[in-house]
């Protein structure tokens, strides 16, 4: 199992661990997934920005950008 699939099987497990959500960007940047680290930090820090706050509308304008282009969000997935 690569570090990805492990990161993503440790938050299936407990999805509030932000260290491990960190490390997951962290590993997606060093698997040459510099796009989808980004934007898995975005979506994990936008919920903490209040509406109005400094950097939120160019955060939420990023992430759409983002996902417009074709970028695959990273988060675990069940399967059954």
């Amino acid at each position: 199992m690569n570090p990805i699939d492990s990161l993503l099987a440790a938050l299936g497990d407990d999805p509030s661990d932000e260290v491990a959500w960190q490390a997951l960007a962290d590993a997606l940047e060093e698997a040459g997934e510099p796009l989808r680290a980004e934007l898995l930090r975005l979506t994990r820090r936008l919920p903490a920005l209040k509406r109005g706050a400094r950097g939120r509308a160019a955060a939420e304008r990023r992430v759409q950008r983002l996902l417009l282009d074709g970028v695959r969000p990273c988060w675990p997935q069940i399967a059954n």
